[in-house]
């Protein structure tokens, strides 16, 4: 790919639409759309998609656009550092031509600073002896700095060169790689992902399942963010989100959402290890009647207060009395200093329990819940499908 094919290709990527894309680069559109076919013609795969006059990037097309924008940094890094470079001779004609890569020039470099001999690399590279020498010459012009040694018996690198050969080495082996990850996603899924959780069991599993889908559909950008209980099914409704790691209670949960459960797991009584709860190795939640409580807020704990009222309400337990903290370091910091009891997920306990708390398993048999993934029943993007599909099954 040369100059002109990376710059209109970078326009579009940015602007999405060849009219402007066409303006900040000084060319036709025409000019943009012929750059643009014939990059496509040399990578064997479809960058964009035309939907009446409207455009949007490909799976191959959204990744060689990120690629290109970071090989770029990286390239003007480069020349930046060899500009500075202490023994470098400057060129004729300094550059001005910026920081864009060139990378058929840079394959001439390549060649000739291996053969060390302009016969040799033109030949290699299928051209003309002066063809070469004017590529190579053009680079110089943008390095700003002599590359070459050249007399009539030898040539060989300058201290610049040598600097700037060991840059160009990998630099080349990253942009064929990219040009081969492109080409194996001619029929692959892009687009973005935002995930949500809430930091419990899913913690075991996301940082794997992120990497394994990163590997597998690399065109798709994932980001994550963490939200409370109470406000993760409202960022999915509201479309903040894509899908979320969350807690059921008995399997509820608003409409228009598709869930599936992930793990089911007990709650347990948290106290101190003073309290005389500690040593019992089972509770019924009715035992807890006239005891003080600790919870988390309605705000932080949503449809999980609600739960919480409603079960103990079952056995005459007065939920709305209990202690209500806004995050888990305080409720932890108030169990800990025996302040109240409190009701838990397993796992929650595992994550954030002191030495000095111990944990007691409910006999109720509705004094449990459930980890799950939940999504919108329509209109979910495609790349979630895939994501789902990784997912380990419930247990």
């Amino acid at each position: 790919m040369d100059r002109r094919q990376l710059r209109c290709f970078l326009a579009v990527g940015e602007h999405l639409q060849l009219t402007r894309a066409a303006h900040s680069i000084g060319l036709t559109q025409p000019g943009v759309s012929y750059q643009l076919a014939s990059i496509e013609e040399l990578l064997g795969v479809a960058l964009l998609k035309r939907t009446g006059k409207h455009l949007s990037l490909t799976p191959a097309g959204d990744l060689l656009y990120r690629e290109l924008r970071r090989l770029c940094l990286e390239y003007a890094h480069a020349l930046a550092d060899c500009r500075s470079h202490s023994d470098g001779e400057p060129s004729e004609t300094p550059g001005q031509e910026g920081a864009l890569p060139d990378f058929r020039r840079l394959r001439c470099f390549q060649a000739n600073a291996r053969c060390l001999n302009f016969t040799k690399a033109a030949k290699e590279m299928c051209l003309t002896q002066s063809a070469l020498s004017y590529q190579i010459t053009q680079l110089e012009a943008t390095v700003g700095r002599v590359l070459f040694l050249r007399s009539s018996r030898v040539v060989a690198l300058t201290s610049t060169g040598h600097h700037f050969f060991r840059f160009v080495e990998p630099f080349l082996q990253e942009y064929e790689a990219v040009v081969r990850r492109c080409q194996g996603l001619k029929d692959q899924v892009g687009g973005s992902l935002i995930l949500g959780y809430v930091g419990g069991i899913e913690m075991q599993l996301l940082p794997r399942l992120l990497l394994d889908f990163a590997k597998q559909y690399p065109a798709v950008q994932v980001g994550t963010r963490y939200l409370t209980l109470a406000h993760l099914f409202d960022a999915i409704l509201d479309g903040e989100i894509d899908c979320g790691f969350t807690l059921l209670f008995g399997h509820q949960h608003p409409d228009g959402l598709a869930v599936r459960t992930l793990a089911r797991e007990p709650m347990m009584v948290v106290v101190h290890g003073e309290h005389p709860f500690a040593e019992r190795r089972s509770l019924c939640l009715e035992e807890l009647r006239g005891q003080p409580l600790v919870s988390l807020s309605e705000e932080m704990g949503g449809p999980g207060v609600a739960w919480h009222r409603e079960v103990c309400a079952r056995v005459g337990i007065d939920f709305n009395r209990a202690e209500f903290l806004p995050d888990f370091q305080s409720l932890w910091l108030a169990l800990e200093m025996g302040r109240g009891i409190g009701i838990q997920p397993r796992e929650t306990c595992e994550q954030h329990g002191g030495g000095h708390l111990r944990y007691v398993r409910l006999e109720d048999a509705d004094m449990s819940f459930e980890y799950a993934v939940a999504w919108p029943a329509r209109g979910a993007k495609s790349g979630l499908a895939a994501l789902l599909g990784m997912l380990p099954p419930g247990r």
